[in-house]
């Protein structure tokens, strides 16, 4: 799972970085990352750190929702692609309220 969770997360930055026509080098020293580790994350070889994916949003300029909407949909294309559930639906049982 961690693969793919890599996988979906290093797919989409490259789909959303050559959508908006940036290359790597740029996307990199906006991150403020080395272009070689930027590479690494495209090819699902690291996972970022929070406020390193901050920083690869903002250098993208998109809006979180833009960016997380695209992984998810990445991410369960490639849960399938290994039939491999994405997420157990909530039933409600294990949520507090209040």
């Amino acid at each position: 799972m961690r693969q793919v969770l890599r996988g979906a997360f290093g797919e989409t930055i490259r789909t959303l970085r050559k959508q908006r026509k940036i290359p790597q080098e740029r996307l990199a020293l906006l991150a403020g990352i080395d272009r070689g580790y930027m590479g690494m994350l495209e090819r699902a070889e690291h996972t970022p750190t929070i406020e390193l994916t901050h920083k690869i949003i903002c250098g993208l300029e998109l809006p979180y929702l833009e960016f997380w909407t695209q992984y998810y949909e990445t991410f369960d294309l490639l849960c399938r692609r290994r039939k491999l559930r994405p997420c157990p639906k909530a039933n409600g049982r294990n949520h507090k309220k209040g």
